[in-house]
């Protein structure tokens, strides 16, 4: 210190102001708010390309099943005009048909073409026995019990892998299924199922895969008549909130929607 400087001048001195210190913090400041709203931006842009790209798969998934779906439709109305052709369709006859078909390689998703049949309980008996005096032995109608109605796969194509395990189960024992056989009855139209669990699929690893089958009504010739009525009946009748619609069976075809 200076001798000849008065102390009170030092304490009085005023101190500089140094704008400088501010920058870093307020750039660092304006750094973080610009990342910010581009994050944001960039996070918004994100999810409308994602939104677009679902969109896209999801309707393009949509018109792929309903293509699929529609290929299906024309294999079953192939088969009523099989059906009316024939007083009964044989095994043979009916393996040569959908052989003929070569689903495996025009419809690859197609799981496969069954005939199931309409058979009152009544008639439960001969229906077995008729079937086990064309070739199938050990036919019986799975699982056992007394119901009002049964509707076993009688035929099924191609006969190969786990599609044999299908032959004799009564489809109408699965919720899913019997809602679609009733309503395909009493409306005369193709009818798909909602998710349902084949039979071919229980117990193998395919076990938690989910199928769709679509089912089609088969009526005596000439029980079709105008107006969606059908007079006649080949077996029985199916009844449903005091409706009554004849059916001698009915043509389906399964997909899993998991393939």
């Amino acid at each position: 210190m200076n001798p000849s400087t008065p102390p009170y001048a030092l304490a009085s001195a005023p101190r500089g102001w140094r704008p400088h210190v501010l920058v870093a913090p307020l750039l660092t400041a304006a750094l973080l708010g610009l990342t910010f709203l581009y994050w944001q931006g960039e996070s918004a842009a994100a999810r409308e390309r994602q939104r677009r790209s679902f969109d896209r798969a999801a309707e393009q998934i949509s018109s792929n099943l309903k293509d699929r779906m529609a290929a299906y439709e024309v294999v079953l109305r192939g088969l009523k005009g099989y059906f009316d052709g024939s007083e009964a369709v044989s095994r043979t006859e009916f393996h040569a048909y959908v052989e003929a078909l070569r689903l495996r390689e025009t419809r690859p998703g197609l799981q496969n073409v069954s005939l199931i049949s309409w058979v009152p309980w009544g008639q439960l008996s001969a229906h077995e026995e008729d079937v086990r005096g064309k070739g199938y032995a050990d036919y019986r109608v799975q699982p056992g019990g007394v119901r009002g109605f049964y509707a076993p796969v009688t035929h099924i194509e191609p006969q190969d892998g786990d599609n044999l395990k299908a032959m004799g189960f009564d489809v109408a024992t699965v919720p899913a299924a019997r809602e679609a056989l009733v309503r395909a009855a009493e409306t005369g139209r193709l009818v798909l199922s909602s998710r349902l669990t084949l039979v071919q699929d229980v117990g193998t690893e395919r076990a938690g895969d989910a199928a769709l089958v679509m089912y089609m009504p088969l009526y005596a010739q000439g029980s079709e008549g105008a107006g969606g009525a059908r007079a006649s009946c080949v077996a029985g009748s199916v009844r449903r909130s005091g409706s009554r619609t004849s059916c001698a069976g009915w043509r389906a075809s399964s997909t899993r929607t998991s393939r």
